[in-house]
């Protein structure tokens, strides 16, 4: 199986339709979900349970994304990059020579030290700057070493074939000339939550 870096850096959605692009963000999913998890400061662990993606093609017959937050005319983002906003955290897999953009939001996650763990997942009282405040606020850059981030490859056993729940994205109606919504959001089977 590849790993989450892996598979956001070898995404290519050349001449990808609507369904193609379910398969390969379902791919990146099951990575994301049960192929490791986001080592913050050397110190603790954010599991991720739960991701919506979008996808927006620069070129002017490919597949747009009106709620896209980064499309235009800006610079395009490293693959892997953060990218936080007032909807959450966005992990990027951008590319200018194929003219899209990309990214997986982070709707639900699961937060772990050595003195407590906690869950922000699929809830009504979901707050985007909970996951902001976990990746980003506990660096100083006074008398440390700043902030490290590192994704750690530890896939759970036979994780290609854990169940994920699928529906459409949070908040996102039809895009025009659609007939349904992007059933681009992915989550952690519930059998699987500890």
């Amino acid at each position: 199986m590849q790993t989450l870096p892996e598979l956001l850096l070898s995404f290519n959605p050349d001449k990808a339709d609507i369904d193609q692009l379910t398969v390969e963000f379902k791919k990146i999913a099951q990575a994301a979900i049960y192929g490791g998890y986001f080592l913050i400061n050397n110190s603790y662990k954010i599991y991720i349970l739960d991701v919506e993606f979008y996808f927006h093609s620069e070129t002017a017959d490919g597949i747009h994304e009106p709620k896209m937050y980064h499309q235009g005319d800006v610079p395009y983002f490293p693959i892997g990059s953060f990218h936080p906003h007032n909807s959450g955290v966005d992990v990027t897999f951008e590319n200018e020579l194929k003219k899209f953009r990309a990214s997986f939001l982070i709707r639900g996650y699961k937060y772990v030290d050595n003195k407590e763990t906690y869950t922000n997942n699929k809830s009504k009282n979901y707050n985007p700057t909970y996951l902001r405040e976990d990746l980003f606020g506990n660096a100083s850059f006074i008398g440390g070493d700043g902030l490290s981030i590192t994704w750690i490859d530890a896939p759970v056993d036979n994780y290609s074939n854990k169940r994920l729940t699928q529906g459409p994205r949070h908040n996102i109606p039809i895009v025009d000339g659609e007939d349904k919504p992007r059933e681009w959001r992915f989550g952690i089977d519930k059998s699987d939550l500890i």
